[in-house]
């Protein structure tokens, strides 16, 4: 993995092993995390998912991973936002999709889904990770 960034954007690019993965008779895949910063600090957002373009948008807000943190909706919250280009040069995407999960074991991946909206849990448990997954269809 390479990485670098500039004022308002972060590039990375990712170079899989063509013998690991035919070894391993496997295609590259990544997996993006959407929701998750430190527990209880998510407090909702949606993803987009367009897989003709390859494009991956995200948004949300997160309380404050460390400090004081009050209940108020709006206070002591932050809003990021995401956007993940993944085709460029040969690149296809041989299966894409999103994924979520929690504490309690619930293991869920809908290939095909394109958006999700997830909002917080007011009744007090940690609320759902969720994120996107994409395999390529090489290593290029």
């Amino acid at each position: 993995m390479e990485t670098t960034t500039t004022r308002r954007a972060g590039l990375q690019r990712y170079t899989f092993d063509h013998k690991t993965l035919a070894s391993a008779n496997s295609l590259p895949h990544l997996v993006f995390d959407w929701t998750r910063d430190n527990p209880s600090s998510w407090a909702g957002g949606t993803i987009d998912f367009d897989y003709q373009k390859g494009r991956i948008m995200m948004n949300g807000s997160w309380y404050s991973s460390f400090g004081v943190r009050t209940q108020e909706y709006e206070a002591n919250r932050y809003k990021g936002f995401s956007c993940i280009d993944l085709l460029h040069g040969s690149q296809t995407i041989a299966k894409a999709g999103l994924w979520a999960g929690d504490r309690f074991g619930q293991d869920t991946k809908l290939i095909g889904q394109t958006h999700a909206n997830l909002s917080q849990n007011f009744i007090g448990s940690d609320p759902i990770q969720s994120g996107a997954l994409v395999s390529f269809a090489n290593a290029a």
